[in-house]
């Protein structure tokens, strides 16, 4: 049984150029899984902090079921963003993670947050290495997560975002997407375990957090802003 958000890491070597297509596709189509596809080939992980350009496709977006970068069009539609030019001797990274309902808090153990995906590159124009085609199925709790607590939610003009387990003297990284998966914040070296966000620029909707801490622990969830 999973107990907390989960979330991986995938290495994608490009050996011939083309189009990198992939599909993400949850064991239950009523998992809600979403990633980020960063540019690493001349930069460091720890670059991903604080260099906004080397993410290069993302999907936040609340939808249930099949998403990826499976899309020949320009645009991103729902679950679906457009395949990436690459090039050879590339290298990205992928992440995936698992969004679950928010009523369900840490505490909940009865609740199971995941059954597994299988990602599929076969609509891809470009070579990749062959190992990364694989089966996730019941992964394990991955230590490199951080637990993180967003509250009120539906928020007002603000919420409360807290994290457990904040080394002292370490700080983290937060990002807040629309529902579609656009950047619409993108807070910097905030050093409290306990901190208040301002979010009364924000329209009325759905969004998503994204927290990346210094020493390479994650933590992701969604929040209605009323």
């Amino acid at each position: 049984m999973l107990e907390n958000i989960e979330a991986l890491w995938y290495k994608i070597y490009i050996t011939q150029p083309g189009l990198l297509g992939f599909n993400i596709i949850p064991a239950d189509t009523s998992d809600d899984y979403d990633w980020s596809l960063f540019n690493l080939t001349y930069a460091s992980c720890s670059d991903i902090f604080t260099i906004d350009t080397l993410q290069i496709s993302c999907s936040f977006a609340g939808y249930n079921g099949i998403t990826g970068a499976n899309s020949d069009t320009t645009i991103n539609i729902g679950n679906n963003n457009p395949k990436v030019n690459v090039l050879a001797n590339e290298t990205y990274y992928l992440y995936i993670s698992f969004f679950n309902d928010e009523s369900h808090g840490s505490n909940d153990t009865s609740f199971t947050y995941q059954s597994g995906y299988t990602i599929d590159f076969s609509i891809s124009s470009c070579a990749i290495d062959s190992c990364l085609q694989q089966i996730i199925t019941n992964i394990p709790e991955d230590k490199s997560n951080i637990l993180a607590e967003l509250y009120p939610n539906p928020a007002g003009n603000s919420f409360t975002i807290r994290l457990d387990a904040l080394k002292a003297g370490q700080g983290y990284n937060m990002q807040l997407f629309t529902s579609t998966g656009a950047l619409v914040r993108d807070i910097v070296n905030i050093k409290e375990s306990e901190n208040i966000v301002d979010v009364s620029n924000l329209a009325t909707g759905l969004y998503y957090y994204r927290i990346l801490t210094t020493d390479g622990k994650t933590a992701a969830g969604r929040f209605v802003k009323e």
